[in-house]
């Protein structure tokens, strides 16, 4: 019930498999941050002291969702210039014969009712906005104390096996990707240095649990403790889900290679696109018996 409970108050996936919640502090985060989401233990999610910052959470986005709305509506048009023009409209519309005067008086009292509701809703989202329900920073620090290695991150989503994929950006906005593994609770790749997405040929570890990495070093294959297996190209690609890999060495000619490095075509094709590479990508696929390890 609680799991539930949680799932609905911060929009977090509670699936059966899961091993993590993500949790969306960016309410408290303020405008400019990159800090926006925590990757919490689903072991460490369901205790009470959790569940109540959670509900404090909960009531905070709603504060600054309603207080934001309330600035965005003092900044537009009334309700009454909206109606005014909205009656404008349908007097020009009456001279052109398209509306009767019947049409324009039940316009008349829909919008004077919807009128009244709104002042309603809006003397009740007023209320709400005048008692702000907890102090941010001691929230957000609260919270911090559940998450893995006590960190928030730009961005958060789960993979299969345990593994959450975070992101930060940097000052001028770059994005780094790096991986939480939940069944030992701690980050394996630091989102520090590698675009674990490269032109969308990488989507995430293959089945048997490698990853390439792109920097403005190179690119390298890791696994999922996060250690470099193979590095010294300027980019890998997996080929066709299988265990060789489409290379660009320094002087920028292309090639296929293995997991430990074995040079399998030589470096001779100058595109990772040409014919030629396809057709030798094909017959060394074959050659190693044609079974595909699955990107998740």
């Amino acid at each position: 019930m609680k799991t539930t409970i949680l799932s609905l108050l911060l929009m977090i996936s509670t699936t059966a498999m899961a091993q993590t919640v993500i949790v969306n502090v960016s309410a408290l985060t303020g405008k400019g941050s990159y800090e926006q989401v925590g990757v919490v233990l689903e072991k460490d999610a369901n205790t009470d002291e959790f569940y109540n910052l959670a509900v404090e959470l909960k009531k905070h986005s709603d504060y600054v969702m309603i207080t934001e709305n309330q600035s965005n509506r003092s900044q537009g048009k009334s309700d009454a210039d909206k109606m005014n023009e909205a009656f404008a409209k349908m007097e020009e519309l009456k001279k052109r014969g398209l509306v009767t005067d019947a049409d324009i008086q039940r316009l008349k009292t829909e919008m004077n009712a919807q009128l009244e509701k709104d002042a309603e809703n809006q003397a009740k989202l007023a209320q709400m906005a005048s008692n702000p329900s907890s102090d941010p920073v001691a929230l957000k620090e609260n919270i911090r104390r559940y998450c893995v290695d006590n960190r928030f991150f730009y961005s958060a989503s789960k993979e299969v096996n345990g593994m959450v994929r975070v992101e930060t950006r940097t000052a001028d906005g770059k994005r780094r990707m790096g991986y939480i593994d939940a069944t030992i609770g701690r980050v394996v790749i630091e989102p520090d240095r590698y675009s674990i997405f490269n032109n969308g040929t990488t989507k995430g570890f293959t089945n048997d649990g490698y990853i390439i990495g792109h920097s403005v070093d190179g690119a390298v294959i890791l696994d999922k403790t996060g250690r470099i297996v193979l590095e010294g190209y300027k980019n890998l690609y997996f080929y066709d889900d299988c265990r060789i890999l489409k290379a660009q060495n320094a002087q920028k000619k292309w090639g296929i290679i293995d997991y430990q490095g074995n040079v399998l075509e030589p470096f001779i094709h100058g595109s990772s696109k040409s014919e030629s590479l396809q057709k030798a990508a094909n017959r060394i696929f074959k050659e190693n018996g044609g079974v595909k390890v699955q990107i998740w």
